[in-house]
């Protein structure tokens, strides 16, 4: 008979000796594991290793594959005989083991159950799908009934080992036409959800305020349910159009692209209209793992600060940004992945101060970002209507008061917008300020404030249709 626990320990051995492949424990120099990343919850997965394939006709089984594989689009190709060996059809197991599964095989067959208090039942299960659990002590529902609590089982025995369940998800292969040798070098490439990867980025902005070190990370999260021992790991950033995940395959193509060699931690390089980045050592992705890798770094990039008020969406407080542009000139020039960017200062004493953080999108060289870190504490402002007038019906003034309030104790300067969007034709027919024109609806004001001080500007917009 067989204990709940040998039952599951049994199986599992049964399936490692098996001689097929396990993701979790590959060997350096035999098994190949690669991964290719995408931003958006996906990831290819090849695997490269020796396997014994049955001659003529038979069935292999592909275990420890992730839980969340997507099962269509697995691609097998052996090495050792590309023309000599296919496979005719596949099976995605899924039916694992569990103490409820295990119940259901054994309707009407023959068990026996352990109280926590040592009591000891043996009969034919009658129902075993919710609590109680109930045995007879004859088949058929004759003879005696046992009434059992789910909560009062200490073990269950077995008198076998049922057939179909297994310890982990699994590929079943029937294979056809090996006719060359039983051990054979293969390759099986799949798509599978719960990996994906992310850009963070550390900025440190000088004392000065005039430059930032910028410090990029690879955020890669594995939730897939198998850990990748030793895997050559490649990132893809851009926006893959998936119209579903079975019909992939023109993206595991391009995957597959060799790597080229580089003394960085990543090298980056084009991939159809995405951007790759390729690590240039092996690294273990472990289940339920959260892993940092270092990608990018450059020193004293140099930034301005700017501030930003717009007072028909927030009518008192002005934004905070600092600005560069991602070219050589800077420092940078690389595409840089969508991410977030966390900004340190660094504080008097030398110490470094949290100052805020914004997101990026994919960026490619020669591109201006714009951080928004907060709200200004010392900088305020105000914004009204002060006047309108209908002159006709299609032909309308309006005049709008601006104030910005500066409390510190240098002059700043400040970008104010105004969205001009009541009719698309406008002109500005007086203004205490001069403007320029940012495109057909937005115009921009950049007064400067003086220390202590207060700019306002007056103006006054026609509108015509």
């Amino acid at each position: 008979m067989f204990h709940m626990g040998r039952c599951l320990r049994v199986l599992a051995a049964a399936i490692l000796a098996a001689s097929v492949l396990s993701i979790g424990a590959f060997a350096a120099g035999k098994d190949q594991v690669s991964l290719t990343v995408y931003n958006s919850n996906l990831a290819l997965v090849r695997i490269e290793k020796q396997m014994d394939i049955p001659l003529g006709e038979g069935e292999v089984l592909f275990p420890f594959i992730p839980s969340r594989i997507l099962a269509n689009t697995v691609l097998f190709e052996s090495v050792t005989a590309p023309s000599k060996v296919w496979v005719k059809e596949q099976n995605y197991e899924y039916d694992l083991v569990s103490e409820s599964k295990l119940l259901l095989k054994f309707i009407d067959q023959k068990i026996t159950v352990v109280t926590k208090g040592g009591q000891v039942y043996t009969g034919f299960l009658m129902s075993g799908s919710n609590s109680p659990v109930i045995l007879s002590e004859k088949e058929a529902g004759k003879g005696e009934i046992f009434s059992v609590q789910l909560s009062d089982i200490q073990s269950i025995r077995y008198p076998s080992l049922p057939d179909g369940l297994i310890t982990r998800p699994a590929l079943r292969w029937l294979t056809v036409n090996n006719t060359l040798s039983k051990s054979q070098q293969v390759k099986v490439s799949f798509l599978t959800e719960g990996l994906s990867w992310s850009a963070d980025y550390v900025a440190l902005l000088a004392k000065d305020e005039k430059s930032i070190n910028l410090t990029g990370w690879v955020t890669l999260q594995n939730l897939s349910g198998v850990t990748y021992e030793d895997a050559k790991l490649k990132l893809v950033a851009g926006d893959v159009n998936r119209v579903s995940a079975a019909r992939d395959y023109e993206t595991m193509k391009l995957a597959l692209a060799a790597p080229t060699v580089s003394e960085q931690a990543f090298q980056e390089r084009g991939l159809f209209e995405y951007h790759l980045y390729d690590l240039q050592f092996p690294t273990t992705v472990k289940d339920n793992q959260t892993k940092q890798i270092g990608f990018m770094s450059a020193s004293a990039v140099p930034v301005e600060k700017t501030y930003l008020f717009n007072g028909r969406y927030d009518s008192e407080n002005v934004g905070t940004y600092i600005e560069f542009k991602n070219d050589l000139k800077s420092g940078l020039g690389i595409p840089l992945p969508a991410g977030i960017v966390r900004v340190n200062k660094l504080d008097t004493d030398g110490s470094e101060q949290f100052i805020g953080e914004d997101s990026i999108g994919h960026t490619p060289k020669d591109e201006k970002l714009s951080l928004f870190l907060g709200n200004a504490f010392d900088i305020k402002g105000s914004w009204r209507q002060d006047s309108f007038r209908d002159v006709t019906k299609s032909l309308r003034e309006e005049t709008y008061v601006i104030e910005i309030r500066n409390h510190k104790d240098a002059a700043v300067k400040v970008k104010v917008q105004e969205i001009l969007s009541y009719w698309s034709a406008w002109s500005i027919i007086s203004s205490t300020e001069q403007f320029s024109k940012l495109d057909s609806t937005t115009i921009q004001f950049e007064p400067l404030v003086a220390a202590n001080g207060t700019a306002t500007i007056t103006y006054t917009v026609r509108y015509t249709r």
